[in-house]
């Protein structure tokens, strides 16, 4: 569904099942407080949205519900073993932070399946990203493809090629500095590849 049309809850034409309208059948979202109130959900159109998919699978509306609750949830335990398990960490020895506007929505299933023992669901937790946004460093990549060959190398292509990206660099940090931003620093990578 996306964020345009949307969830059917949403009542802006969305008539695909989407985790909103799940959590909204199973009683996770009350509709008439969404965004604290600002806007009414449609319990009726998410559970006609459901029921098509539960017709399909052969399962009442409360199960297929659950089981799209399921799926999404492990979804982030796939992303979360990814940056944990694979680079060789334990996530049962981690502290889980909820982030994201439906941050409690999922935590508790989250950790219990992954096994952690602490959670944090910050008060703040629906804004955590643009949170985290707001207090990370500036970042600014430029990149380029230059090609040439090692027996004919073409030094006046690859300079200007790199002149470019210093152009491009320099203008990025000018607006910082028109902004008060003096601080950084500048890193080059060349990636070379042989044919």
């Amino acid at each position: 569904a996306g964020a345009v049309p949307g969830p059917a809850c949403y009542g802006r034409g969305g008539t695909q099942p989407t985790v909103t309208d799940a959590a909204l059948v199973l009683g996770y979202v009350d509709p008439g407080y969404f965004l604290g109130g600002r806007m009414k959900l449609d319990l009726e159109a998410a559970a006609a949205s459901i029921q098509v998919l539960a017709d399909q699978l052969g399962k009442d509306l409360p199960s297929t519900a659950a089981g799209i609750m399921a799926i999404a949830n492990e979804h982030m335990v796939g992303a979360i073993r990814e940056i944990t398990v694979n680079e060789g960490y334990n996530p049962r020895d981690s502290v889980i932070v909820a982030g994201g506007g439906s941050a409690g929505l999922s935590i508790m299933e989250i950790a219990r399946t992954l096994g952690c023992r602490k959670i944090v669901l910050p008060r703040t937790a629906s804004a955590l990203s643009a949170c985290g946004a707001q207090y990370s460093d500036f970042s600014f990549m430029q990149t380029a493809s230059a090609a040439t060959r090692t027996d004919a190398f073409d030094f006046d292509r690859i300079n200007a090629t790199l002149a470019r990206i210093d152009e491009a660099v320099g203008e990025f940090r000018q607006s910082l500095e028109e902004r008060g931003v003096t601080d950084g620093e500048v890193s080059w990578f060349v990636e070379a590849r042989y044919l």
